[in-house]
This record gives structure tokens, C-alpha cells and sequence, in this order.
């Protein structure tokens, strides 16, 4: 565990502790005396809890993702981001990143806290996506799937060449193309003209003799693909036509998009001495949202292009999409590498309402999701990664009924309820739903109704000084029953919330890039519940007759503190 600097002052005591999202910090910790125990909430030491995770964007196929994956904070507001030790080293433990923003940051509508997130794991494809943090109180749980370049998802397609080079230009003319598969039946096709030279960030010639090249496809045949691309597809102020930006988000609603990386020699190329082209092969059967109908020949696109290094999105013109050979292909041309796509949007900013009545009250919904999709099913907008906990950020409504808000540049597409985040095979219910208009849904209630009010108190105890801290942090709840998982945010320690009678649970937290996890833990209410992990959770506990709840203590274990 490291020792911590400036970033937090210690409190009276000499010792400041935050934990999870917040900070776990010990700056000068000096102990006055043994038997004193230093009790630390941590609430206000963070804001806008963010868990971060990573997944195989091809859940079937391939290793695991590695143990660790380092992650780089960009953008203008990477200075309020901080670890869950307090510090810079932004390391995500078994897929998951635990991460807020500091005390002195103040995000708002009118000022918000805007960074970006990028992470390149060798053997994948790399990953960008920017967050718009606008509420201190913001809650955000973002899934990121990595592209495996053995392994890719269905939907999706790579390519990786090496082509000769003579001082730095093709001899001849120079194909690079994707192969179609029983699952990624389009391709996209990448023509460079003879002569060409290939140029790096200066614009200078690159005296190279190959020209390495990797290329990533995203098509949309499949919702893996779709969910691959996805956390591209959100801009923040984008560069729209005339040069001009769009203020606040826009949501794009791809055709297909092309990531391509080249290298010649040791260097990486840029930039060309001339426009190179490449052929997108477009899905016949995607929905074009201006029309509501299959696209088709004649149907025009815009195009835009993505610079992964600072997350901007620039529109670079139209292609109309044509009929060759009987596909529907759309033609584009490139003049610097970045990732290039096929991207519907709407200039046109409105509000919408989701109108939410339940069947049941919205504790027994643990692990349903809602989200916001394109006609093709692209997912747009997650408006609840966990229905059963939404109405304690939203702030309002019942038990039964309450209102979740749609807002920015929205298209026509449809709401769809999972039972499971996702899972595409547990959808409850779909809607179509207008670009700006309201909508109502009735979500039936779970099948299951054995339900468990059960209080979680979570304690970080450091053993090698008399400290504990009441975490503000993540915490993942694995079923290990029905296969379903959910992460939940507490506050100051505690949690509330249903668990499944009869269902086996585990539940776990990543702290300084290691990540603990309790054993199996049965829920029953005649049964008392104690569980260790010598490198893990401890977990007591059991059921009130009187009360009517499961009351759990949960302790997690530092033996290092400095």
C-alpha cells in the first residue's frame, strides 16, 4: 500500500482514511496511543462514485483479460480524478477501476468535470471513452468490452498486414481488406494508391521498408459488435459541419465503423502524402433513423473521424451509400489514421420522460437494467444499470412509480428492460419510443418474490495501526443461483438491500489494485452466516426474527498500512 502526499491533509488525529472511490489515505499517520481506535466515515472525502469494467467483448472465446490493466485519465478535468488510494496510478484489479472525483472538484450542468479514459492492452484493440460528469452526486457504472485481435466479437472483424515499402511510399497499388465470417458477413476494404508515402504526426515522410497495419471492423450484425463499439459512440462537443462545434453530448447511431493503426518501421503513421480510401460494407437489414426504414442505395450517411488521443470527434462530410455487386457499400476517403464512422446524428436537443410503474416495489428488481436503443438495437444510454436502486438517485416517485429523464440530441429508437445487465437473453419488455417525446412502460414483477431485506456493514480495518474506515466504495454481489451479478455503491459502510432467500452469494471489492472476495455466503434465515478469506472478506452475520433482516458485517483486512 503506498504512502500518500498533499492530495488529502490528515484529520485531527493525524489520520485521514478514505476507501474504494474515495481515498484511502495515511499521510504522516502517527498513533498516540495503542488503544485508541480511529473511526473514519468517508463520505465526504469523494464524489461521483465511478466503477469502471472491463470485459471480453467475445465472452465465449479466448483467455481471460489480465489481472491488471493500466488505464490513462486525459482531458481537462483529469486533475479531480483520483484511485482509490488517493493517488495517480489508475490500475483497474481483475476488470474492475474503482474511481471518483476529489473533494475539491464541483462539477455541475453549467460547469462540468469532462475527462477521458484510455487503456491499450497488448493482443487488443484500444479503448478511449470520455465521461461528462455534471453532479457531485452522479453515480456511474460503466461497462467497457475489449476487442480480442485472435478472438474478436461476432459482428466484428481483423485484419493485421505487413506490406512492403520503398523510402517510405507503395510501390504499387495496396489492399487491405477484413474477411467475411458465418458471423461478420460484411468487410470493409482499405485501397492506398501507388506512390503514396506514409507520414507521421509532423507530416513527414517516414524512410520506412514496411508498413504494418492493424484494422478493426465494427459492423452491426451482432449486438457484441454493437456493445464493442459503444463507448466510442458518445461525443462531447464534436466538430460538426462548417467546422463548428456542437455544444453537449451527442449520440451517434453507427453504420460501421474502421479502427486503423499503422506503423512503418518503428513509427507510427499519421498521416498520407495522398487521400487513401476505404469501402464499408453496411448491414442491409440496419434501420436508418432518418427514415425509419432499411437502408438502402442512395440513403446518405455522415462521416466522422475520432482523434482517440484527446476524444474529439470531427464531422468530415457525407457519402451516399451505393449498390456494388449486390452489397450496399458506402466509399470514404482518408487523409490521417484515426478511428473513421459511419454515424447518424440529430442536431436537435430535447427531453424526454420514461415513465416508469412497477409491479412490485422497485427493491425486489436487483439487476435489472434499462436502456435506451436504436432501432437496431445499438445501445444508446443506460438509464438504470440496477433498477432496484435508481429511484435513491433519482430523488423521487414511489416505491411504484417514478421518472426517469431521456435528455440531449435524441433519435428514435426504443427502451428495453433487462432482468440481468447485460444479458441480451433476459429481456422483461420493449418499446419504440419518439426522438422527444415521452413514454410510459409497465415493468410485471420478478417471478421470484423470496425476498430477504438484508443491511450490510462494511468495515476496512488496517491491522497494523488501530485505524477503521466506514468505505464509501463499490461492492459486486455475484449470484452464484442464477449466474446473475450487480455492482452496488454504499455509503459510509452501509448498504441496504433484497437478497434472494435460499440463493448463494459471494460479494467482493477491488481496493489498490488487488481485489478481495468473501466465500460462499447461503442466504437463509434460520442459518447464521460466518465466512473468512484469509486474503479476502470476513463475513458474520444473521437473521432478526424480530426485524424481520439479515444483518451482515463484512470486514476487509490491510496489513500495510504506512
Amino acid at each position: 500500500m503506498k504512502n500518500f502526499n498533499s492530495l488529502y491533509k490528515a484529520t485531527a488525529l493525524g489520520v485521514a482514511m478514505v476507501f474504494g472511490t474515495s481515498v484511502l489515505v495515511m499521510n504522516g499517520c502517527k498513533n498516540p496511543a495503542q488503544d485508541i481506535k480511529v473511526a473514519i466515515a468517508t463520505e465526504s472525502l469523494s464524489k461521483s462514485a465511478t466503477l469502471i469494467r472491463f470485459v471480453k467483448a467475445n465472452p465465449t472465446a479466448g483467455a481471460a483479460l489480465p489481472a491488471t490493466i493500466t488505464v490513462t485519465i486525459g482531458g481537462p478535468g483529469k486533475d479531480f480524478v483520483q484511485t482509490d488510494n488517493g493517488g495517480k496510478d489508475f490500475v483497474a484489479s481483475n476488470g474492475l477501476l474503482p474511481i471518483s472525483l476529489n473533494r475539491f472538484s464541483n462539477p455541475t450542468v453549467a460547469s462540468p468535470v469532462v475527462f477521458t479514459i484510455s487503456a491499450n492492452v497488448t493482443g487488443y484493440a484500444p479503448i478511449f471513452q470520455k465521461f461528462t460528469i455534471t453532479s457531485a452526486d452522479d453515480i456511474n457504472n460503466v461497462v467497457i468490452p475489449l476487442l480480442s485481435y485472435a478472438n474478436p466479437a461476432d459482428g466484428t472483424a481483423v485484419s493485421q498486414t505487413d506490406k512492403p515499402l520503398t523510402g517510405g511510399a507503395s510501390v504499387a497499388e495496396t489492399k487491405i481488406e477484413t474477411a467475411v465470417t458465418a458471423t461478420t458477413p460484411q468487410t470493409v476494404e482499405l485501397a492506398i494508391p501507388a506512390g503514396t508515402q506514409v507520414l507521421d504526426a509532423n507530416k513527414q515522410v517516414i524512410a520506412a521498408t514496411s508498413l504494418k497495419t492493424t484494422m478493426v471492423y465494427y459492423g452491426t450484425t451482432d449486438v457484441d459488435a454493437l456493445d464493442a463499439v459503444a463507448p466510442m459512440l458518445t461525443a462531447v462537443n464534436p466538430i460538426g459541419p462548417n467546422n463548428q462545434p456542437i455544444t453537449g453530448e451527442v449520440s451517434f447511431i453507427t453504420a460501421g465503423a474502421v479502427s486503423i493503426d499503422m506503423t512503418a518501421g518503428s513509427t507510427a503513421v499519421k498521416n498520407f502524402s495522398k487521400s487513401i480510401t476505404a469501402e464499408i460494407e453496411i448491414n442491409p437489414a440496419l434501420i436508418n433513423p432518418t427514415t425509419a426504414l432499411a437502408v438502402k442505395a442512395g440513403d446518405v450517411i455522415p462521416v466522422w473521424s475520432l482523434d482517440e488521443s484527446t476524444g474529439q470527434w470531427k464531422y468530415e462530410g457525407t457519402t451516399t451509400v451505393s449498390n456494388t455487386g449486390g452489397k450496399l457499400v458506402a466509399l470514404i476517403n482518408i487523409n490521417h489514421l484515426s478511428t473513421w464512422a459511419l454515424n447518424w446524428y440529430t442536431s436537435t436537443e430535447c427531453s424526454g420522460s420514461v415513465n416508469i410503474s412497477l409491479g412490485a416495489d422497485e427493491d425486489t428488481y436487483v439487476g435489472y437494467q434499462i436502456v435506451i436503443a436504436s432501432a437496431s438495437g445499438q445501445v444508446l444510454a443506460e438509464l438504470a444499470p440496477d433498477l432496484s436502486r435508481v429511484r435513491r438517485v433519482v430523488g423521487a416517485g414511489s416505491a411504484r412509480a417514478f421518472s426517469l429523464l431521456r435528455r440531449g440530441r435524441l433519435l428514435p429508437g426504443k427502451i428495453i428492460v433487462y432482468s440481468r445487465r447485460g444479458d441480451r437473453s433476459s429481456k422483461v419488455l420493449e418499446t419504440a419510443v419518439g426522438g422527444c417525446t415521452d413514454v410510459a412502460i409497465t415493468i410485471p414483477a420478478p417471478a421470484f418474490t423470496d425476498f430477504v431485506d438484508t443491511d450490510i456493514i462494511f468495515v476496512a480495518k488496517c491491522t497494523n495501526k488501530n485505524i477503521i474506515a466506514y468505505p464509501t466504495t463499490w461492492m459486486t454481489l455475484k449470484d452464484a443461483t442464477d449466474n446473475s451479478s450487480s455492482d452496488v455503491e454504499m455509503v459510509n459502510g452501509k448498504l441496504s438491500l433484497k437478497l434472494k432467500n435460499g440463493h448463494t452469494y459471494s460479494i467482493s471489492a477491488v481496493y489498490d489494485e488487488k481485489t478481495y472476495t468473501s466465500e460462499a455466503i447461503k442466504i437463509d434465515r434460520t442459518q447464521s452466516i460466518s465466512v473468512s478469506n484469509a486474503a479476502g472478506l470476513k463475513v458474520t452475520g444473521s437473521y432478526n426474527a424480530g426485524s424481520k433482516i439479515m444483518n451482515l458485517d463484512a470486514e476487509f483486512v490491510v496489513t500495510d498500512c504506512k
